[in-house]
């Protein structure tokens, strides 16, 4: 099937989709007019969704994340809901907006919402920058983010169950007659995104769960890039793009047995 008969499709979707966390990020020019107080001036504006603060190691620490006066980084700034569910993320290079799962039992909120959210306070930074005149926003990388966890409550009790999951990582004992099952596996390929608007890097690792030492899968597909125009029209479409890899090449790694067993794939369903 052709890319554009596959866009014009409808998406994979599932009813208990593993997704725990959804990231949305633009690095840009830095802005060197930002000044902490800046970041203060724009938390007053969306600090009634965004009422708590707090302080993060900055990202990249490249020569943009690094204050010429006092010649030290600035930091890396996160304004989370109520919730604390959503969050913003603002550095001299760097606006990212995360939806997180926070209560096992709270639904996946879709992608058409999150992107929703994140155009709408994407829109208000850009406007505080401009009328502040610290200056406008130009792209430089985007990026689109899923992490999923892959608990024993869906199924998987050992690394030789990973076939279940991944079929392409079936671990076949009949094979080995010397080495035993892996006690850990990590797993990961990159794929380039059409029309060289960047890549699709997915991830698989087995750890353990903080808050109660269960052992489970994090398999994480993140795309980056950006269009070679960078209107605003093309970022945007540059997302929609990314999503579809996202979801496509999740369903494309994953197995349908899985997908329609333990997270309910529902095409029906919003996407």
């Amino acid at each position: 099937m052709s890319p554009t008969k596959l866009r014009a499709a409808t998406l994979p979707s599932y009813k208990k989709p593993p997704v725990i966390e959804v990231v949305c990020g633009l690095r840009f020019e830095p802005l060197e007019k930002l000044k902490i107080p800046h970041i203060g001036q724009y938390w007053e504006k969306v600090r009634n969704n965004f009422p708590n603060c707090e302080h993060a190691t900055p990202l990249g620490l490249g020569p943009g994340s690094i204050d010429p006066v006092s010649n030290l980084p600035l930091p890396r700034v996160w304004l989370i809901n109520r919730s604390d569910d959503r969050l913003i993320q603002i550095q001299r290079d760097i606006f990212i907006y995360n939806w997180r799962k926070i209560k096992a039992k709270k639904r996946y909120p879709r992608y058409r919402n999150i992107i929703k959210e994140f155009k709408r306070n994407l829109k208000i930074y850009n406007e505080f920058l401009e009328d502040s005149g610290i200056g406008l926003i130009t792209p430089v990388d985007c990026e689109l983010t899923y992490v999923n966890h892959i608990t024993r409550e869906h199924g998987w009790q050992s690394v030789s169950d990973l076939g279940t999951f991944i079929p392409e990582l079936e671990w076949q004992s009949s094979l080995h007659h010397f080495l035993p099952d892996p006690n850990q596996v990590t797993w990961g390929g990159t794929f380039a995104l059409p029309d060289e608007q960047g890549r699709l890097n997915v991830k698989l690792e087995e750890t353990v769960r903080k808050v109660d030492n269960t052992p489970m899968l994090v398999f994480q597909l993140s795309a980056r890039g950006i269009s070679v125009e960078k209107s605003p029209n093309s970022l945007w479409n540059w997302f929609s793009v990314a999503h579809e890899w996202i979801v496509r090449g999740f369903a494309d790694l994953t197995s349908l047995e899985i997908q329609n067993k333990v997270w309910e794939r529902d095409d029906n369903s919003a996407g």
